[in-house]
């Protein structure tokens, strides 16, 4: 156990802190966006709001604004992951 040693299997070795974290895609915003969602879809359109449209990117995916994936780190990934990948790289993965 410790540097360099093997970790236990119960995760009696990590930070307290660590085991107590929560990941959660609800909150505050995400009930705002519901409200805000909810009054547009009730008044048919923007009605008194400043827009139409409600964009969720509070858990992460830029593709919901319309941006392109993360080509290169995927790449390496799946290289990393699959290395049969890499016997001919130039079907597998783009040029760039």
């Amino acid at each position: 156990r410790g540097a360099g040693g093997p970790l236990a299997e119960d995760g009696s070795d990590l930070n307290p802190h660590v085991l107590a974290a929560e990941y959660s895609v609800r909150g505050v915003v995400v009930q705002r966006a519901a409200e805000l969602r909810a009054r547009l879809d009730a008044d048919g359109g923007a009605g008194d709001l400043p827009f139409d449209d409600v964009v969720h990117c509070n858990i992460g995916n830029p593709q919901s604004l319309q941006q392109a994936p993360l080509t290169f780190p995927r790449q390496v990934l799946a290289g990393a992951l699959y290395p049969e990948l890499l016997d001919d790289p130039p079907k597998s993965f783009a040029p760039d």
